[in-house]
């Protein structure tokens, strides 16, 4: 029997499985308990220990109520980096009604626009 090994791109899939989960805001727990895995079992899927398959892809969509293809993209890097007060904010924002997310990204913007024109110590001031 042949061992298939995680590649590169089962690790990016799973980085942006674990990038969405975290956009939403659902626990891990909460995502085990959906696939019937255990928490252990969730952490080896998200971490890209061990593959996904389709079928659990489709699964873990339905439940990051996301399409499958956000996950599948080739031509999306998965990035990882955004702070968790960021990706707190992003979750807020995800919950609003789509006009009122409109207007809250733009406001965000424009916060941030302004704030990135100021000396860092006065931004933190």
């Amino acid at each position: 029997m042949t061992v298939k090994r995680v590649t590169d791109l089962d690790r990016a899939v799973s980085s942006r499985i674990r990038l969405m989960r975290r956009r939403r805001g659902v626990s891990q727990q909460v995502m085990a308990d959906h696939l019937g895995v255990t928490y252990q079992q969730w952490q080896k899927l998200e971490n890209g220990v061990n593959r996904i398959s389709a079928g659990r892809i489709i699964m873990i969509a339905n439940a990051l109520n996301t399409p499958p293809s956000q996950f599948l993209d080739a031509e999306v890097q998965p990035i990882d980096t955004a702070s968790d007060e960021a990706l707190h904010a992003a979750a807020a924002i995800d919950k609003l009604a789509p006009d009122q997310r409109r207007i809250a990204v733009h406001m965000l913007r424009a916060t941030v626009e302004g704030l990135a024109k100021l000396p860092a110590r006065e931004a933190a001031e």
